[in-house]
C-alpha cells in the first residue's frame, strides 16, 4: 500500500473510532434503536475531523505527512493526533476553521500591504523621472533651446501631472510668446494641489501677466495679483515695472488699485 492510502486509511479508521468514542459518551434516548440519531453524525463528524489533522499539520509546521514512510513509529504518531482530533471533533473543527480563516485576513492584510507600498513606490519612481524631466527641460531653457525645454515638461506632465510641471509648461509658451497656450497651461496648473506657498504666488502671478498680455479683463487681473500679493507682499513694488502689465496699467481702477501712474492709452 502506497504512503498516500495508508495516510488515508489511517485518517479515516481514526475519524470512525473518534466518532465512536463520542457516541458512546453522548447521552440516548432510550427508545431511539441503535443505528439511527446521533451515530452517523458522530461518526461523519469524527471523520471530518480527522481528515483535517493534515491541515492542522501543516500549520504547526510539522513534516509528518510530508515525510511519512509508513513505519510503525508513524502510523501510530498519525493515528493517535487524527483520534484526538476526531474524539475533540466540534471544538477541533471550530478552532481550525478560526485559525484558517486568521490566517486569511491577515495574508489578505499583508498583500494589501503591499499593493499599498507598490502603489507608493510606483508614485516614487513617477515623482523622480517627472522631476529628472523638469530639470532637463530648465537646462534647456538656460541654453536657449526652448522647443526642447517645451518638450521636456510635456513628457514630465505624462509621466505625473502636478501644478509645478503645469507652471513650467506655462512659463516655456511664454517664453515662446504663445500667450494663450502659456494662460491655457497656467489655468490647468491652478486647478492643482499647489505644492507650496511659493508655486501658489508665482502661478498667480504669472496668470495675471499673462491675462494683461491677451488683454483680458482687467478685474480677473487684479484678482490674481491680489492672490500672489497675499503670500508675497514684495511683488507690489513690481505692479508698476513689469512690461507685462503694460495693458492693465492703461485701466484706472488697476491705477487706482494698487497707487500707481496710469499709462497714457
Amino acid at each position: 500500500m502506497s504512503a498516500d492510502y495508508s495516510i488515508l486509511a489511517i485518517i479515516i479508521s481514526a475519524g470512525f473510532f473518534g466518532g465512536l468514542i463520542n457516541y458512546s459518551n453522548t447521552p440516548k434516548d432510550k427508545d431511539m434503536p441503535f443505528l439511527k440519531g446521533n451515530f452517523f453524525k458522530s461518526i461523519s463528524v469524527g471523520i471530518a475531523a480527522a481528515t483535517l489533522m493534515p491541515v492542522f499539520l501543516q500549520m504547526i509546521s510539522s513534516n509528518l505527512v510530508a515525510q511519512f514512510d509508513g513505519s510503525d513509529k508513524n502510523k501510530f504518531i498519525l493515528f493517535g493526533f487524527s483520534l484526538i482530533a476526531a474524539i475533540s471533533s466540534r471544538s477541533f473543527i471550530d478552532n481550525i476553521t478560526r485559525k484558517i480563516l486568521s490566517q486569511l485576513r491577515e495574508t489578505n492584510a499583508k498583500v494589501d500591504e503591499i499593493e499599498i507600498e507598490s502603489r507608493h513606490d510606483k508614485k516614487d519612481i513617477a515623482y523622480l523621472m517627472a522631476e529628472n524631466l523638469m530639470i532637463k527641460g530648465k537646462l534647456y531653457r538656460k541654453d536657449g533651446s526652448h522647443d526642447e525645454a517645451l518638450k521636456m515638461f510635456e513628457k514630465a506632465i505624462k509621466i505625473e501631472s502636478s501644478d509645478r510641471a503645469w507652471g513650467l509648461k506655462a512659463l516655456q509658451h511664454y517664453y515662446l510668446k504663445q500667450y494663450g497656450e502659456a494662460l491655457d497651461a497656467s489655468s490647468k496648473a491652478l486647478e492643482l494641489e499647489r505644492s507650496g506657498d511659493e508655486q501658489d504666488y508665482q502661478l498667480h502671478w504669472n496668470h495675471a501677466c499673462f491675462l494683461s498680455l491677451l488683454e483680458r479683463e482687467v478685474e480677473e487681473i487684479i484678482f490674481h495679483i491680489d492672490q500672489a500679493l497675499k503670500l508675497s507682499p514684495e511683488l507690489k513694488d513690481k505692479i508698476a515695472t513689469e512690461e507685462e502689465f503694460a495693458f492693465a496699467r492703461k485701466s484706472k481702477v488697476f491705477c487706482d488699485k494698487y497707487n500707481i501712474p496710469c499709462i497714457d492709452k
